[in-house]
């Protein structure tokens, strides 16, 4: 259970009655609750508003194992009436939301491994067209995890090597200056 960002509505997933996991969307004043997706062989897994009017979700399927998982993953958009729904990302590739763009009704920043299976970029998602704009052209490599600052500008990231147990904790000043090290430690966190 969610609010929209204005909180004037809020979404949430129920099981229809068919078993199904759908995401449903309320009205704060009316009260009245419409179910927005009507999926019959997958469910709901999780949901993020992108503004006040759509939603991002991802789906799987309940009554499948892990590896059994046929039209599961993936990302998808669709607005509050159940209209526009679109097709984001299939589920071969990973992919985290990492923060709404206040604002935005479209758009979402995400982590993507579009360019590179080991380090994810930053990525601007168009959640209508599903146009990718990187925006961390600069990567340092190995990313785990970014920080952007106040305007959406990756600024810190923490950076492993898979084979290895050290982290390093990189920053820069601004998005043209280079990356640098501040920071290491083990893969449990990084010390300064």
């Amino acid at each position: 259970f969610s609010f929209s960002p204005s909180g004037k509505r809020f979404a949430a997933i129920r099981r229809d009655a068919n078993g199904r996991k759908n995401l449903v969307v309320g009205d704060t004043q009316t009260k009245e609750l419409h179910q927005i997706t009507t999926f019959t062989k997958t469910d709901i897994r999780s949901y993020s508003w992108v503004g006040e009017g759509r939603l991002l979700f991802t789906l799987f399927q309940s009554d499948k194992g892990l590896t059994e998982q046929k039209r599961a993953g993936g990302a998808f958009a669709i607005n509050v009436d159940g209209t526009e729904g679109k097709d984001l990302f299939d589920g071969q590739r990973g992919f985290a939301i990492l923060r709404r763009i206040p604002g935005q009704d479209t758009d979402i920043l995400v982590t993507a491994w579009d360019r590179d299976e080991e380090s994810p970029d930053v990525v601007r998602l168009n959640t209508r067209t599903g146009k990718r704009t990187v925006i961390s052209r600069k990567n340092p490599g190995h990313v785990v995890r970014w920080v952007l600052d106040a305007k959406n500008v990756p600024r810190a990231a923490v950076s492993c090597k898979e084979e290895e147990l050290e982290c390093a904790f990189m920053l820069r000043d601004s998005e043209e200056t280079p990356w640098r090290k501040v920071g290491e430690g083990d893969i449990y966190g990084p010390t300064m």
